[in-house]
């Protein structure tokens, strides 16, 4: 909340409203609410009264905005160099801003760029490079913030003087604004100690961890076992994309918390904790039970990276990318200690929405070795521009103990491409998918042995085709996309359609019914398969022949949808029972997120949501469970 005499500003969402104060009432001086604004991410208020505003729409979109309400009459500036989009080299901020006379500074996770100035003449000026996630604080003549890294910096605005740094002792973040008060500095870090600096202090740096990141509170219910894990992004190894959680209504809130970052992909669980990834390239992980904070990593020159981790076996399997190239990490799950990691090439982006395979020893992932600029980093799915021939579809393996090769495939030969590309495990063979967009080949489907990397068979005709995963079951894999894949020979007009192959010859067995598109995944229900399309319909096929059974549409976008039979989970907690001609909505909520690029999944018994750019994290529990006392407001309450 801003308070600027008797006018109060506060930020609703994506909204802004100011209140002015007449004792027993406010009275409404004025609302700003742009359209497609969701959120407000920080808001700062200087002596005239001018609100700063960082603000995010979707995919990186956004910027630092200053909104003056005079009478009746509100007057916006954006401030040069702060507006980022899909296209921009730039990250976003995730805090308001400092703000003296017409200077401005302003502090983001971004490696390069953790704090910079803008002036009366619009230039963006970097003064310390390093991540960060609180604003800075002025005082006098000084500036001070905190990083990502367990620092914290004090440097001069007149130039006069040096800057220096105070470094925690265990690395971890700094994410909340440090105080000055008495000539000392007082900040909290993550590793869960109070610091204070003042001159002449001569207390010694703290030596011993607190072991923040032991679970103090143990998953619970019949289903807190590792069988129960949504360990992967689609689920499982096949990607199904399909997993029963015995969930039942009713649905209630178990916790609820905010968090700082951008996602366009699920969150992960395992070892009683939710592991979620950041575009900006934080990683962090929390206790599944309460939602507390274990621990928080953030690596820099990641741009745009929508990606999430695999768990397995007490280890996290995480690729991250940015312009100048990415790295698949092997962490400790327990704390989020880089155990190895290796490199590979290819685009950041939303294209990377398969996470790593682990099998019998081995680690499996996929990319292209092209280069990317600021202005072609991102594919879009929609598109079918052929890829460059720099861009060579590769699969390689890795041993999952200490990151050395273990084998590699180039499947150039075929075409290019790479990076919109899909991968899943059917019992003991690897099956791999690459879309190449417009040219004589449409993509490669691949069947290979995993511990070898030798390809069993290779089909040229039938692929992915954009912005979809590989799935499979029973001897069968399904392939869908955003791009069409045939021509109406009377209108000439493309048809989409989900392909049916043969796992064990790659021969075709069915072409679905015309479909408007299949995002995200063919998601197998028994023995129907889901689709969806963004704004349009979503489809049931039949599993056996492709022919559609029934659709629905309730107006979502690129919705990344998860099913536990009979529901569907979508966005802001939507359940939908499943039915043989439809689908019913009985339950939904609470509605954190109006973009509904991400929905909910359920592990554990438990449902989890994570909006993608409004900031917030919450679990529900079902069943037995939400009957009881869940939240901690409704036991602090009983007793």
């Amino acid at each position: 909340l801003l308070l600027h005499g008797k006018t109060l500003v506060i930020p609703a969402g994506g909204s802004v409203v100011w209140l002015e104060d007449l004792g027993k009432a406010p009275r409404l001086l004025g609302v700003y609410a742009p359209r497609e604004s969701p959120s407000t991410l920080g808001i700062s208020m200087d002596a005239r009264g001018r609100v700063y505003r960082q603000w995010y729409r979707r995919d990186n979109t956004g910027s630092l905005e200053v909104l003056t309400l005079q009478g009746r009459k509100l007057r916006r500036l954006v401030i040069k160099g702060t507006r980022t989009s899909y296209k921009s080299r730039h990250g976003m901020g995730f805090s308001g801003p400092a703000v003296r006379g017409d200077w401005i500074y302003r502090c983001r996770p971004e490696q390069g760029f953790g704090l910079c100035r803008y002036g009366p003449g619009g230039a963006e000026e970097p003064l310390a490079p390093d991540m960060a996630l609180a604003p800075p604080v002025l005082v006098g003549d000084r500036l001070v913030y905190g990083d990502l890294f367990g620092r914290v910096h004090v440097l001069p605005l007149s130039g006069k003087g040096k800057p220096w740094t105070f470094a925690t002792p265990f690395g971890k973040a700094v994410t909340a604004p440090p105080i000055v008060f008495d000539g000392k500095v007082a900040f909290g870090c993550e590793d869960g100690y109070l610091y204070v600096l003042a001159p002449g202090g001569k207390a010694a740096p703290p030596r011993k961890e607190l072991g923040l990141e032991r679970i103090r509170s143990p998953l619970g219910g019949e289903r807190a076992g590792a069988r129960w894990d949504w360990f992967t992004h689609y689920g499982n190894y096949a990607n199904t994309n399909c997993r029963d959680q015995g969930l039942e209504p009713p649905f209630k809130l178990k916790w609820i918390r905010r968090f700082s970052g951008t996602v366009k992909q699920l969150s992960v669980c395992g070892g009683g904790r939710m592991y979620t990834h950041t575009a900006e390239g934080i990683v962090f992980a929390l206790e599944e039970e309460t939602g507390r904070l274990l621990w928080r990593r953030a690596f820099p020159g990641v741009h745009v990276s929508y990606t999430t981790p695999l768990y397995k076996e007490g280890r996290l399997y995480l690729p991250q990318a940015g312009l100048e190239g990415g790295r698949l990490r092997c962490l400790d799950a327990a704390t989020g200690k880089t155990i190895w990691e290796v490199p590979f090439t290819g685009s950041p982006s939303w294209n990377r929405q398969q996470p790593p395979i682990v099998y019998k020893g081995l680690v499996f992932y996929l990319f292209s070795s092209g280069r990317y600029t600021p202005d072609r980093w991102l594919f879009e799915h929609q598109s079918t521009f052929g890829f460059p021939k720099d861009q060579k579809p590769i699969l390689r393996a890795w041993r999952a103990e200490d990151g050395k090769p273990a084998w590699s495939l180039d499947f150039s030969k075929y075409g290019a491409g790479g990076d919109d590309a899909g991968m899943c495990l059917l019992g003991d063979v690897l099956y791999y998918s690459c879309y190449f967009g417009r040219g004589p080949n449409p993509g490669v489907t691949a069947a290979v042995e995993p511990v070898t990397g030798k390809v069993l068979w290779v089909n040229t005709r039938h692929a992915l085709h954009a912005g979809c995963a590989l799935s499979g079951a029973g001897g069968r894999l399904y392939l869908g996309g955003y791009n069409p894949v045939e021509k109406d020979g009377k209108t000439g007009r493309g048809i989409n359609r989900v392909w049916c192959l043969d796992a064990k010859t790659g021969a075709l067995v069915w072409k679905s019914d015309p479909i408007y598109t299949a995002t995200q995944v063919v998601t197998v229900l028994g023995d129907r398969l889901f689709t969806h399309a963004q704004y349009r319909d979503s489809y049931f096929l039949d599993r056996a022949t492709g022919k559609i059974l029934f659709t629905t549409n309730y107006g979502y976008r690129c919705t990344r949808f998860t099913a536990s039979p009979p529901f569907l989970l979508g966005a802001n907690m939507d359940v939908f029972r499943i039915g043989e001609k439809g689908m019913t909505l009985v339950s939904t909520g609470p509605a954190l997120d109006v973009l509904l690029c991400v929905g909910a999944f359920a592990s554990n018994g438990r449902i989890f949501f994570t909006t993608n750019g409004g900031g917030l994290q919450c679990s529900l529990v079902a069943g037995e469970e939400a009957k009881k006392p869940a939240a901690p407001w409704e036991r602090t309450a009983l007793k």
